[in-house]
């Protein structure tokens, strides 16, 4: 949905539209599991685009969204419930809608098979190239903090979404610019905004007054220097299938016109 060519939304939205059509349709006799796969597809897509669009990856929901309902329409009986519905309809609209039913109850086992054998084919790929690179450096990250013990430093990092994981492998806190504080997982509220490596340095010059020294994890090469800083790249972890989840470790320490400043 976030894709810049339109040609691509359009084909795209044609194809989604006309599969839940399908399976709409494949689910009519069973009332209940009808509901299940129309309320919660509709549910995940209104969160993606009122609150977090996010990326191809995120909506696998929807796959098992399906299997669930198509699990749920083989418990129950078939019912005539919804077809009441159809009985005022012109003539010529009823005939249209009894040629789709046909349709797809002549296709149904082609269809199903086409997209059990498509995420077959996904996962294999998605399986052998994780072999290969892994998904995420955080993992890698994480482990190199911890062989060094430098999660007893004081940690900051940025992005937050993106240094969350790490935040999880080492089971701790991590100061995340964004929210101004103390966090592990991401809290996407009107407090949080999104800052650049200036912003980021501003406020690890205001933590450095208080601490000996900073572990500065960002998910981007830092480019640009402070000059009350002393930043020392340790390490950088930048084997990812995930071009935001490369890391940059830095250990910052206060120079020493700042540690004078500070004694003071």
């Amino acid at each position: 949905p976030g894709t810049s060519r339109e040609i691509d939304g359009v084909i795209f939205t044609l194809l989604s539209l006309g599969l839940f059509a399908f399976m709409a349709t494949l689910l009519i006799k069973k009332p209940i599991a009808l509901f299940f796969y129309i309320f919660c597809t509709g549910e995940i897509i209104l969160f993606t685009y009122i609150k977090f669009l996010g990326a191809a990856r995120h909506y696998g929901h929807l796959y098992i969204v399906l299997i669930a309902a198509l699990w749920i329409a083989s418990y129950y009986p078939k019912s005539s419930l919804l077809f009441e519905l159809f009985r005022k309809i012109p003539p010529y609209l009823k005939s249209v809608l009894r040629a789709w039913a046909k349709f797809v109850e002549k296709h149904k086992n082609t269809l199903l098979m086409i997209i059990l054998f498509a995420q077959l084919a996904g996962g294999i790929v998605a399986f052998s190239r994780d072999l290969l690179i892994p998904y995420s450096a955080s993992r890698e990250a994480a482990r190199y903090i911890q062989s060094k013990q430098l999660e007893q430093m004081f940690i900051v990092g940025s992005r937050d979404a993106n240094i969350s994981p790490i935040s999880g492998y080492l089971n701790r806190k991590i100061y995340y610019p964004e929210r101004h504080g103390m966090g592990s997982f991401v809290l996407f509220n009107g407090q949080r905004k999104d800052v650049d490596a200036v912003t980021a340095l501003e406020q690890v010059s205001q933590i450095i007054k208080q601490e000996h020294k900073v572990l500065l994890i960002l998910n981007y090469e830092l480019k640009t220097a402070k000059p009350d800083l002393n930043i020392v790249l340790l390490t950088k972890f930048t084997k990812s299938f995930i071009g935001n989840e490369k890391y940059y470790l830095y250990q910052v320490k206060a120079t020493t016109n700042l540690v004078r400043d500070i004694k003071n």
